[in-house]
């Protein structure tokens, strides 16, 4: 997944989320795929966030704070289905 993929993932996630709590339907119903495949989405964005925060650290004190975050979800993929910009 690339960068501009991981930007539409993200915005359909919001969109979706917006939607479902607001009990809108303007974009499109949640469905069972979307609640395994987000979750793993937001883990993997959290642990290279958590890893660039780390190296960062390092560089401007000179030890980790934390442990290097491992990235589980190495096979995880861009997924069309899931994520597709609101028209």
């Amino acid at each position: 997944m690339n960068n501009k993929q991981a930007i539409i993932c993200l915005n359909t996630l919001l969109d979706l989320r917006g939607d479902y709590v607001h009990q809108n339907r303007s974009y499109r119903l949640l469905c069972e795929k979307d609640l395994e495949y987000f979750p793993i989405f937001i883990k993997m964005l959290a642990n290279i966030s958590a890893n660039k925060v780390r190296d960062y650290i390092y560089e401007q004190v000179g030890y980790y704070p934390w442990l290097y975050n491992d990235i589980f979800f190495k096979s995880f993929n861009f997924d069309h289905n899931r994520c597709t910009e609101q028209k």
